[in-house]
């Protein structure tokens, strides 16, 4: 059925009412518990990195501490010597293994908690999906590492210039490979942020379309879940926009600040991530309803 009264306006009254359902319906509670088990899945994650990193800084610490001291001059110590403590004890490679099986676990909650949620917010009984579940669970830790990947070359980039100056200072002849991919990237350093901001929107997009298609409690058209994700996707990233200019300009003033509050800022980060997931998917609730000519509740 062909959506009557104009499509955006049609569009602006669903985002009115999915806000005002946000509220008085205390969507809160379940972005709440959703910002809990995704902390849960995630923090062990960086047990691992931190592993990985620990193996770097035990080949040569000095060229490790140069690096980290050109990018993080504030934090360069505390971070290595964190790194080594890690290192020197005998249970860190066990641990960093043993840190994906948690994050498995906990990453079970965190769909079970999503499906919850959106069968709360269908007004509907939560049944479950075993295989989404297992799917899911899996690409949690995966999706991850990706945006991980993603950062630390974006990173990279960012101080291209001055990890190229080291490589040419250490004039090691079995680096030279390394250093002619860095000239490649400082040849190409406009074209690859570039690729790479697309590719991390386009990501971001993805796993919202396949949560609104594949989590909705209830049979949605993919055009209904296409619209909303591209919807909410934008809103997501206008948060993540906001709240690196938050990071940015006011924590980063502040050396304790910017260790306390990046914490802090990333639990607000998630929060009001999932609130826009949740507003979004009764978003959906109501562009679908209409869409099937159902009548939608006053």
């Amino acid at each position: 059925m062909k959506l009557k009264g104009g499509v955006f306006p049609l569009l602006l009254k669903f985002l009115f009412y999915s806000i005002r359902d946000y509220f008085s319906k205390n969507y809160g509670y379940h972005s709440s518990a959703l910002t809990f088990f995704l902390l849960l899945s995630i923090f062990p994650l960086f047990i691992f990195l931190l592993s990985v990193f620990s193996l770097l800084a035990f080949f040569n610490i000095s060229y490790v501490y140069y690096i980290l001291y050109n990018l993080f001059p504030s934090f360069a110590k505390d971070i290595l010597d964190n790194v080594l403590k890690f290192y020197n004890t005998e249970v860190s490679i066990n641990l960093s293994f043993f840190s994906i099986f948690i994050s498995l676990y906990f990453s079970k909650d965190l769909f079970i908690a999503i499906q919850m949620a959106f069968s709360y917010v269908w007004e509907t009984e939560y049944k479950g999906n075993r295989q989404n579940l297992i799917v899911a669970i899996i690409s949690l830790p995966v999706l991850a590492l990706i945006f991980t990947g993603i950062y630390i070359f974006m990173l990279l980039l960012k101080f291209i210039q001055e990890i190229k100056h080291f490589l040419e200072s250490l004039d090691i002849f079995f680096l030279n490979w390394l250093l002619e991919i860095i000239n490649f990237l400082n040849k190409n350093i406009k074209l690859l942020s570039y690729s790479s901001n697309v590719l991390k929107v386009f990501i971001i997009w993805f796993f919202v379309f396949l949560l609104f298609y594949y989590f909705t409690p209830k049979k949605v058209f993919k055009r209904d879940v296409l619209v909303t994700s591209l919807i909410f996707t934008f809103f997501l990233l206008v948060l993540e926009f906001l709240f690196k200019i938050l990071l940015l300009n006011f924590l980063s003033k502040n050396p304790l600040f910017l260790t306390l509050g990046s914490i802090f800022v990333f639990i607000m980060w998630a929060k009001f991530s999932f609130d826009i997931i949740l507003i979004g998917e009764r978003f959906l609730y109501y562009l679908s309803n209409k869409a099937e000519g159902r009548n939608l509740p006053q």
